[in-house]
């Protein structure tokens, strides 16, 4: 990842690559942002330049090492222990 402090300059942009790290598509996207998927596309590619990746995942990866989102934002992660 290129660690630049303004990878989402906006948020927007922020909302969509959150959502992109939540496993949805640029459409599912757009119907809970109220926004086009064109749109949708355009601020996630956008964020994929800054950072310098191809792959959404990676994308989210970068976000959440730059705190831009929280692996907390990402998803409820529950611990369940092994049964002893």
């Amino acid at each position: 990842c290129d660690w630049s402090s303004d990878v989402c300059s906006s948020d927007l942009q922020r909302d969509c690559v959150l959502w992109a790290a939540r496993g949805k598509t640029d459409w599912e996207t757009s119907r809970i942002l109220g926004i086009s998927e064109e749109t949708v596309a355009r601020h996630i590619r956008l964020a994929c330049d800054r950072y310098g990746v191809t792959k959404r995942v990676a994308l989210a990866f970068c976000a959440v090492s730059e705190r831009i989102i929280t692996i907390h934002d990402v998803g409820p992660w529950v611990y369940t222990p092994f049964p002893a």
